[in-house]
């Protein structure tokens, strides 16, 4: 029983050591939360959310969240999550936005600040203002205020500094950087012009869904496997430590979980945070973006069904639901999850 108490306490300082929240400081307009429990409720001043949880506003719906050096201000018809990853043996938060738009803004620079994640890319920032837009198929927009933001996605990398920005289209490297022209900025329009691309060419832009899922359940894989790899060795060294505590006592019981369990107790830890990070971005990609392309496909084709377009769109969208539930969902029912 000991030995459980122990090993439940590590677990305990681990799951504390990688967890981030926000709380809402406004609020105006429909705006719900899911939790990571699925649990939904209405988005209200003074809550606190963490990871794993998502807020969603409606058309009309705008809501604050502040974190220790930063506020993160969600625009109208947005999707937005509190993630986290390990990287370089650190945790990392990740601010997570599906689809709409999200400004978020420094107080002070860290070097701890949290990434900036898009359904095709990721950013790390450098800068004390950064507007993230997502498109309705799955494209990036991404605009420096101040600072300086490293956008990356399939192993490219764009420096972009003041009044700099990138486009980034799902499934592909970020395009060439250019200046913005703050009066032309508009977000709706934007995304006008890019759902007008999904219905002109509906199966590149699935293809560029895909593609992205297939990094993300590459991620899982990976992540998952180790963890596994991890756990039994953890199981086995703590059987050790039971041993050890028997022959020599308790003193060097503690002494061999310092050495041995407590460090497979914290890569398990970071092992379960990056596959999860790894599940929670393709749900949300499946649920918002893959989702709603197919609803407006749908629309567009409901009087022709027998187009070739539309079959073969629904072709290629059976096989991202099918890769979606092979690749992603055993982690999304996973105890550890």
């Amino acid at each position: 029983m000991k030995q459980t108490l122990a090993t439940l306490s590590l677990l305990l300082v681990a799951a504390g050591l990688f967890a981030i929240s926000a709380k809402v400081i406004d609020a105006d307009g429909q705006a719900t939360a899911q939790m990571k429990s699925g649990k939904t409720e209405a988005v209200s001043i003074g809550r606190t959310y963490g990871t794993g949880d998502s807020i969603r506003t409606g058309k009309s719906g705008l809501v604050e969240l502040s974190q220790e050096g930063l506020t993160i201000r969600m625009g109208p018809s947005t999707v937005f999550t509190l993630m986290e990853k390990e990287l370089g043996g650190k945790p990392k938060g990740v601010l997570a936005v599906t689809l709409g738009t999200v400004k978020v803004k420094y107080a002070k620079l860290t070097g701890s600040e949290p990434l900036i994640q898009s359904v095709g890319c990721i950013a790390g920032v450098r800068g004390t203002e950064l507007t993230v837009w997502a498109g309705t198929d799955g494209a990036s927009q991404l605009i420096v205020d101040s600072g300086l933001v490293t956008v990356e996605a399939f192993g490219k990398t764009v420096e972009l500094g003041p009044d700099e920005a990138v486009v980034v289209l799902n499934g592909q490297q970020p395009g060439d950087k250019f200046t913005v022209h703050r009066e032309q900025i508009d977000h709706a329009k934007w995304d006008q012009g890019r759902i007008e691309a999904l219905l002109a060419d509906p199966l590149a832009a699935l293809d560029g869904i895909h593609e992205r899922l297939a990094y993300y359940a590459s991620n899982v894989a990976e992540y998952a496997g180790r963890h596994r790899e991890v756990s039994a060795r953890l199981a086995a060294e703590r059987e050790n430590a039971v041993k050890v505590g028997k022959e020599k006592g308790k003193d060097a019981q503690q002494e061999y979980d310092r050495e041995f369990v407590r460090p497979l107790v914290l890569e398990a830890s970071s092992l379960v945070l990056n596959y999860r990070w790894a599940g929670l971005a393709a749900l949300s990609m499946r649920r918002f973006v893959g989702g709603r392309m197919y609803l407006l496909l749908k629309v567009k084709y409901a009087a022709n069904l027998d187009d070739p377009t539309w079959t073969g769109f629904v072709d290629r969208y059976s096989s991202f639901v099918a890769d979606f539930e092979s690749g992603i969902m055993p982690v999304l029912v996973d105890a550890d999850f």
